[in-house]
């Protein structure tokens, strides 16, 4: 059966628009050959389908091949943190980003449950990801396995006020409960970082992150801080250009900003 013909319009929307490089086309192609068996040509697959159902057939191709395409590269990143220890390093260490903020937040031990945490990610000869995936039948599973030794009576969790309302914000969890809400968040900074790191780059997030500290370093008002950050939206970011860039707006010299902020 031979489909290798679009119209211009199809054309447009499923290559030249296709400016990630996914194969719209063939799955578009392969698509129609699965759903429409008795179309032998795309031309007349206009007969089985009305324009605005081919228009919506179309774009939901191209989010599959997106949703595809990023599972497949976040497989291929969780990997890698399988396997290689110094990757693994980083990878984990973000994870207890977020479990060591909940850990604390709750009066626990962050120092014992990062003890027990980087053993774990030993146990098997080499140190390893903690977090894991498999896309099987075009199912996704991402999930983490860490042990963790926690408390939620006595100690911190009656005396400290902090560590009070923090248990209260959570629903007042018992241990087991606790366990899996830190182990949960954990595994949530975990997806946010591999995502960055699959899609726009990890240096993306932190240097936008910077960004804003510097201008609220520098005392910049709201509308300051939106014309550096449109204008930096496509330069590196480093703190004498983001000064430099301050000053030439407030038309003065960093000797006379140092003053000001003295």
């Amino acid at each position: 059966m031979e489909l290798n013909k679009l119209n211009y319009e199809w054309d447009n929307q499923l290559i030249d628009h296709d400016h990630e490089k996914y194969n719209w086309r063939q799955y578009f192609i392969d698509a129609v050959q699965e759903k429409y068996p008795q179309v032998t040509e795309l031309e007349k697959l206009h007969e089985v389908m009305k324009p605005n159902e081919i228009n919506d057939f179309v774009w939901d191709i191209q989010r599959i091949c997106k949703t595809e395409e990023f599972a497949k590269k976040f497989e291929q990143a969780i990997h890698v943190a399988k396997i290689e220890p110094y990757r693994a390093t980083t990878h984990n260490k973000r994870i207890f980003n977020g479990i060591d903020a909940v850990v604390i937040a709750t009066g626990n031990d962050f120092r014992a449950i990062e003890a027990c945490g980087h053993t774990y990610a030993a146990k098997d000869g080499s140190y390893s990801s903690l977090t894991h995936v498999d896309i099987t039948d075009g199912n996704f599973r991402f999930w983490i396995e860490v042990p963790m030794a926690l408390g939620t009576i006595g100690g911190l969790t009656a005396l400290h006020p902090m560590v009070k309302f923090a248990h209260q914000l959570l629903g007042k969890p018992n241990a087991a409960q606790l366990m899996k809400i830190i182990a949960c968040v954990g595994l949530a900074q975990n997806f946010g970082a591999v995502r960055s790191l699959v899609t726009t780059g990890i240096q993306k997030g932190h240097m936008k992150m910077h960004l804003l500290n510097i201008i609220n370093q520098l005392g910049g008002t709201s509308e300051e801080r939106k014309m550096i950050k449109d204008y930096f939206s496509d330069k590196v970011v480093s703190h004498k250009a983001v000064v430099d860039y301050f000053c030439a707006l407030r038309g003065i010299t960093q000797e006379e900003l140092q003053n000001q902020n003295k």
